[in-house]
């Protein structure tokens, strides 16, 4: 997981925050891996996919971005980079809901990956 906090992060706080907010019966292990990327250490690992498909998650201001980890692999290539968001374009008219359209909309704001069919 990364981290860009906007103040010092104190391990103990942020693992009982994480804990309640993805609903963990488990012990969950933290540890601060290399300055703003934790590694999280899950017990059962349906609750790792619960935090890693769960939602949009964040802490102290700062959005998480989680990807799975080995132990093993260099942190730099683990794909912290990306979110995938879903974005409620509000008042568009029923002539321009179509998929063209749409990705003119989001050419700005990165990759597209699919719209809601039953508004398009």
């Amino acid at each position: 997981m990364f981290l860009s906090p906007k103040k010092p992060v104190i391990l103990q706080v942020l693992t009982v925050v994480v804990s309640r907010i993805w609903g963990l019966k488990e012990r969950l292990l933290v540890r601060e891996e290399e300055p703003e990327i934790f590694v999280f250490q899950f017990k059962p690992e349906d609750e790792k996919n619960k935090a890693l498909d769960g939602g949009l998650w964040h802490y102290g201001g700062s959005m998480l971005a989680l990807a799975d980890y080995d132990g093993h692999a260099p942190l730099d290539a683990l794909p912290l980079y990306q979110l995938e968001v879903w974005v409620s374009v509000k008042g568009l008219r029923m002539a321009v809901r179509d998929e063209r359209v749409l990705m003119h909309i989001v050419k700005d704001l990165g990759e597209f990956v699919r719209a809601n069919p039953i508004l398009v």
